[in-house]
């Protein structure tokens, strides 16, 4: 073999070396799967639907909950006199309308399977009406929010 071929093969060994260890490397201790501590479980819980409003004759609103399932719906404790009705649209989709007197702040709780999730969950005000003239109210102004407590 030439001193050239020779060097030639004697440079590419190493490189060939330091390749085949980078490789065994980072194969070392790999796991498939998840990593780190196992996540809980679901724990089912209730979820608060938070309402900032423009006015003070607000008398009813209907809305739309997706991101996952409502097992059930109630006015909140702040809410006296409210009542709450409830229809699944979907597994992932809940139409809630309340109605009574209703006030800024906390209007509704969520029963949802996963309390965990709390983040998915999205609310969508589709119709407000007036206590006093019972007609539907711009929705300028109005937000909803769900937090988990």
């Amino acid at each position: 073999m030439s001193r050239r071929a020779l060097a030639g093969a004697l440079g590419t060994a190493p490189a060939m070396v330091a390749a085949a260890a980078l490789v065994a490397g980072g194969c070392g201790g790999e796991t498939t799967g998840p990593s780190g501590p196992v996540p809980p479980a679901p724990a089912a819980g209730t979820l608060t639907v938070v309402l900032a409003t423009p006015r003070t004759d607000d008398g009813a609103l209907m809305l739309v909950v997706t991101g996952g399932p409502v097992h059930a719906v109630a006015a909140a404790p702040e809410l006296a006199g409210a009542a709450v009705y409830q229809a699944a649209l979907d597994s992932m989709r809940t139409r809630v309308i309340l109605t009574g007197p209703l006030a800024a702040g906390p209007v509704a709780t969520l029963q949802v399977p996963d309390v965990g999730r709390w983040t998915r969950y999205r609310l969508t005000l589709e119709q407000v009406a007036s206590s006093v003239s019972l007609q539907p109210q711009p929705l300028a102004g109005y937000r909803l929010s769900v937090v988990a407590r």
